[in-house]
């Protein structure tokens, strides 16, 4: 039997990802491995020798291993997959007050939206109730993946 990955890490993952690095779950392991992107393009461009250190040994190998054998990783969804800016806007309409929903639906548009949104949450006292949210959320992004992909999985954040 394969080990599970526990939701708790994978969505943590999810959630702190860089657009710098690219996640992996190793699917026999259950082992989550990132992986600068530059990295993954210079090793497949074969610009990296397999003596060269790059930032360990260890990384290296499990870079290079992703590449040969991709077949025992899937890519963790990335923050492009995931679309924060749609669950915001789905919590916004949960928000019980209009008042709330106005205020909130009044910061999300433009550029900064990310940042005022979070200062919103923050002067309504609604930030845990967000957090919360966002929480279940990716739980259920990360459910839908380790499913589809035949991913065993601890149910770790009940």
């Amino acid at each position: 039997m394969k080990n599970a990955i526990s939701l708790r890490e994978l969505v943590e993952e999810m959630d702190t990802q860089s657009e710098d690095d690219k996640s992996f779950i190793n699917r026999e392991t259950g082992k989550i491995i990132i992986i600068e992107t530059s990295i993954l393009r210079r090793i497949e461009e074969e610009e990296i020798e397999a003596e060269t250190n790059v930032g360990g040994e260890s990384l290296y190998i499990e870079a290079l291993d992703i590449i040969e054998n991709d077949e025992k990783y899937e890519v963790i969804p990335s923050q492009w997959d995931i679309n924060e800016y749609e669950m915001m806007e789905d919590f916004i309409s949960s928000m019980e007050s209009p008042k709330v929903r106005d205020r909130l639906y009044g910061v999300i548009k433009g550029k900064g939206a990310f940042r005022r949104f979070k200062d919103m949450i923050i002067k309504l006292d609604v930030e845990q109730q967000w957090y919360l949210y966002k929480d279940q959320r990716l739980k259920e992004i990360a459910i839908k993946f380790c499913e589809m992909y035949d991913i065993n999985y601890i149910d770790d954040m009940k």
